[in-house]
């Protein structure tokens, strides 16, 4: 299958990878099967040093994440390799550091809209009050990222 097209935010990207591949989501979304959707293969990389999260080979359609990280943070890892393919980032190699640094962000700000959708928040929001520990869980993402998140979350309320 094809990813959506783009426009906008890399939020709104992985909105509209989200409404295409899983238009009636529910916690927690599970991106190994849109990677698998999208035709790609994940591979967990046993010989990976720390500083590896992840990579991503467009070509060979393939994404690796590193086996010795926590599954949550191999979640994440995966969901941020998938916003680099969704938004078209070119490889590092072709890229400046200050390059890197801006499509490293975009992947990240894709990546915890993929894993923590506006759109189930609001809808959590509206029904009680959850603790980040709780919804850290609902959504099996860290309890630091899903704390971010909700600071996110909270100044799009605002």
């Amino acid at each position: 299958m094809s990813p959506p097209s783009l426009s906008g935010t890399s939020a709104d990207a992985a909105q509209a990878l989200l409404s295409t591949f899983a238009p009636d989501p529910h916690p927690p979304i599970d991106v190994e099967r849109l990677a698998t959707l999208l035709g790609f293969q994940v591979v967990e990389i046993q010989s990976a040093g720390d500083e590896l999260s992840g990579l991503v080979s467009p070509r060979h359609k393939i994404i690796g994440v590193n086996a010795n990280h926590h599954p949550r943070r191999q979640r994440f890892t995966l969901a941020h390799e998938l916003g680099h393919i969704i938004l078209n980032h070119p490889p590092e190699g072709r890229c400046s550091a200050r390059e890197i640094a801006l499509f490293n962000r975009e992947a990240d700000a894709f990546a915890s809209e993929l894993l923590v959708p506006t759109q189930l928040l609001r809808q959590l929001a509206g029904t009680r009050t959850y603790s980040p520990s709780v919804l850290s869980r609902l959504f099996d993402v860290s309890e630091e990222a899903m704390i971010l998140r909700l600071k996110i979350f909270v100044g799009r309320r605002s």
